[in-house]
């Protein structure tokens, strides 16, 4: 059916299907060629006008195509300029283009290549050389090839000094010297430089000790440290072996069989030099009730007799599971014993007694 035309005032309907096969004719003003669209339905059942001056001039809309440029008019292509540049890859059933990645082998060479690219690595073998190598192979271990014949077949020997040129570099594991000194150790005096020093014979191992100045590279002999040192510290630390539910003293360090008796060597330890006890914690393995009160003290004395409650010390009170004292501090002196008191002041307190405290010596 031939319709009229836009020139005669008249707006094109919907496609449908009353209007299927229809052809409309849009006439052209002076110099403009007239236009035809048919209706028609696609094979979704989808009605539209095609128009007729088109049809013919591009793919079909639900076709795949490969472009060298992008071109957003177009549906389905894919253009080949977003590529990077290199041998293109085919994808089966797809046609997906691709790039080819290239490929490689580790301490091998690619012997072949499949369609898609891929290696087959193989190692170098006799066969693969020119027919006139006659070669053995590589060098035994400890060996190298010092000749090489005009087959390629090495001369096998044991390297020699004489091999060697001037003494190795550092960077090749050596020392930059020639001789040894005696009584000397190698010291770094550069990145680039080793050198012997004599080491002092420092031989009274009671008093004398060795010493070493970086700003000459010498080594001397000094005097030993005979006390203890003025920034070291001590730390005790432990726990008793069992839930302590009365008053108990256990000796500082490890795990104790908490003693009841106040003066039982057994739960005392020595000190080995003077100096001063500080920052006490204390922790139970187990909350106390409301109404439990115990107190952790460290205790310093004679030993063998009852020690006495210094002032570091830290209070369980109620609910408390820990407690801790990091501003009091007391004096021991070497030779007495130290202890931790646990004072049980009221209620039943319960729990293993973990504990630790510092000492600095004087």
């Amino acid at each position: 059916m031939l319709a009229w035309g836009t020139d005669h005032g008249a707006v094109r309907p919907a496609c449908d299907a009353t209007r299927r096969g229809w052809i409309w004719e849009v006439k052209g003003g002076a110099g403009v060629a007239d236009t035809f669209a048919v209706c028609t339905k696609d094979a979704a059942d989808v009605y539209a006008w095609i128009d007729l001056d088109s049809a013919g001039s591009g793919a079909p809309t639900d076709a795949t195509y490969l472009t060298q440029t992008d071109n957003g008019s177009l549906s389905a292509e894919q253009a080949m300029g977003v590529l990077g540049t290199g041998l293109v890859k085919n994808t089966t059933t797809s046609g997906v283009q691709s790039i080819y990645g290239g490929t490689s082998c580790t301490n091998q060479f690619p012997r072949s290549l499949d369609a898609s690219g891929a290696a087959t690595c193989a190692s170098v073998a006799d066969a693969d050389l020119a027919s006139s190598y006659s070669g053995v192979g590589a060098c035994g271990a400890n060996q190298w090839a010092s000749t090489l014949s005009d087959n390629a077949a090495p001369t096998c020997t044991q390297p020699a000094f004489s091999n060697l040129s001037s003494t190795a570099a550092i960077s090749q594991g050596g020392t930059t010297e020639t001789t040894s000194t005696e009584d000397a150790v190698l010291v770094g005096l550069s990145t680039t430089d080793w050198e012997p020093k004599v080491l002092t014979s420092c031989s009274n191992g009671t008093t004398e000790k060795l010493l070493y100045n970086s700003t000459t590279n010498a080594f001397s002999c000094g005097t030993d440290q005979t006390s203890a040192g003025g920034n070291g510290k001590a730390l005790y630390s432990g726990r008793s072996s069992a839930s302590l539910t009365v008053d108990s003293y256990c000796a500082p360090g490890g795990t104790d069989v908490c003693g009841t008796t106040a003066g039982a060597v057994l739960n005392q330890n020595p000190v080995p030099f003077s100096g001063t006890v500080k920052n006490l914690y204390a922790w139970t393995s187990a909350a106390q009730a409301s109404g439990d009160d115990c107190n952790v003290y460290v205790r310093s004395g004679t030993c063998n007799t009852t020690l006495a409650n210094t002032v570091l010390t830290c209070r369980l009170l109620d609910v408390d599971q820990d407690c801790s004292d990091t501003v009091n501090t007391a004096t021991v002196t070497a030779g007495q014993c130290i202890q931790i008191f646990y004072d049980e002041v009221a209620g039943t307190c319960a729990g293993n007694l973990i504990y630790s405290f510092e000492l600095t010596p004087s």
